[in-house]
């Protein structure tokens, strides 16, 4: 839940950045109250879609495959969801941003995303299986290895942020370059 938080501060801040410096080609308060509605429609939809694939990992859980496709799918929603709401804000406030180079570099992300998800599912699944008894799999859960499972789901999410919040740097600079050279060429 706290991701959700994290996501939805960083979008209310790309919004401040964006009207309160004027980065935006026109300025209309209805910009301002759609940017607002996307991000949290967007949240919404993150949180439901994250619900199905978690709801079906815990299904059917006991089927390898599935338990470990669906994690990989609630482990890559993140980063698309961040980036496709940075782009509808872009395009809401009629602000200047290239994406083109920060695709490539989101596709090897998410690969490493889906990689990080692998290993934890991966992990959890074998150490919750290859226990005799469930009351033992709750002592595990403060072992050295589930430290580093979670250590490793915190830098999977670190990775989900990093081609949204790069958009959104990306868009900044290009605005405030654009706005330097329209006051040069005055």
């Amino acid at each position: 839940m706290y991701l959700f938080a994290i996501e939805i501060g960083i979008f209310i801040a790309f919004i401040i950045v964006i009207y309160g410096l004027k980065l935006n080609s026109k300025n209309n308060p209805k910009q301002v109250a759609w940017s607002f509605a996307v991000t949290l429609g967007m949240a919404a939809v993150q949180f439901v879609t994250e619900m199905i694939f978690s709801m079906a990992a815990y299904i059917y859980y006991d089927n390898y495959s599935i338990a470990v496709t669906s994690n990989i799918l609630m482990g890559a929603t993140p980063m698309i969801a961040v980036f496709i709401t940075m782009l509808l804000l872009v395009k809401i406030a009629g602000a200047k941003g290239k994406a083109g180079i920060i695709l490539p570099f989101m596709a090897v992300l998410l690969i490493v995303s889906a990689f990080l998800s692998y290993i934890v599912i991966s992990r959890r699944w074998n150490m919750q299986f290859d226990l005799n008894e469930l009351s033992m799999y709750d002592m595990l859960l403060e072992t050295e290895e589930e430290r580093n499972l979670n250590f490793i789901t915190n830098v999977r999410n670190f990775v989900n942020f990093i081609p949204g919040v790069s958009y959104a740097v990306s868009v900044i600079v290009c605005s405030f370059n654009r706005n330097k050279n329209k006051k040069e060429e005055q």
